[in-house]
């Protein structure tokens, strides 16, 4: 029986079994992802081809220079029998882009979005991947961002973020386990110091860390059901503080 589940572990999982529309789908522009310099973009499954898959326009934009540059693409898949998140991807290229691409043929009242043409994988096969995808970023201080979860719990604070998920700290023991699912609002001083943007999401909580005698629980969170819109908003809101980020790097060098 063991070399029965070993063979059935190690069969190529086709892509038409697990992407679908409204898929978030992060593209990786460099091999190497534990570099400062990674970068990663999130998006959005749009559309499905025989031939491509269609996502949406990311933030920063890809440029027509990067048409045919090789990437990596990666999704999460969420079994709803086993409760279990995978991380599937393929290597792929960038084929096109189009700024006035219509979703729905048969309905005309639909305006044109851009988005972005990705290769198929090739023989259509996933692999399955551990990699880290997300630049993750450590909130400050002075970064002044609130989070609030719900349901709530007092002075809960941020320690850091990345678009595919945060990790937050609340004093005492750990009050909720893995598993359990909860809403979070991320507010941040965003686009300048006197407006302010708030990113709600749903999440489920992935990890918790505490040692006993420890003064604070860390909580893993993994942001799910997030809109399109407020995905892109929060796309730009992550590139502003990396770029922040790397200039306060490049002022140490």
């Amino acid at each position: 029986m063991s070399i029965q589940m070993e063979r059935k572990q190690t069969r190529p999982i086709n892509i038409d079994r697990l992407l679908r529309v409204q898929t978030k789908l992060d593209i990786i522009f460099n091999a190497d992802l534990f570099r400062d310099q990674a970068d990663v973009r999130s998006t959005m499954v749009l559309d499905l081809t025989t031939k491509m898959v269609v996502v949406a326009q990311t933030s920063p934009p890809i440029l027509k220079s990067m048409i045919n540059k090789d990437i990596e693409a990666t999704f999460v898949n969420h079994d709803l029998v086993t409760s279990e998140c995978t991380r599937w991807g393929w290597d792929s290229q960038i084929l096109g882009i189009n700024n006035e691409y219509i979703l729905d043929v048969n309905n005309p009242e639909l305006p044109p979005v851009q988005v972005v043409f990705l290769a198929l994988p090739s023989k259509g096969a996933l692999r399955s991947t551990n990699v880290r995808l997300d630049y993750r970023l450590v909130v400050k201080e002075v970064d002044k961002i609130v989070v609030k979860t719900n349901p709530s719990s007092q002075e809960v604070t941020l320690v850091n973020f990345s678009a595919g998920g945060a990790m937050i700290s609340m004093p005492g023991a750990p009050q909720v386990q893995s598993g359990v699912k909860l809403h979070v609002n991320l507010t941040f001083p965003w686009p300048d110091k006197d407006s302010k943007t708030t990113i709600r999401s749903k999440a489920e909580v992935v990890r918790v860390d505490y040692k006993r005698g420890d003064k604070d629980t860390r909580l893993g969170l993994q942001f799910q059901e997030m809109d399109m819109d407020t995905n892109r908003t929060f796309t730009k809101i992550i590139n502003h503080y990396m770029l922040a980020e790397q200039r306060q790097r490049n002022l140490q060098r």
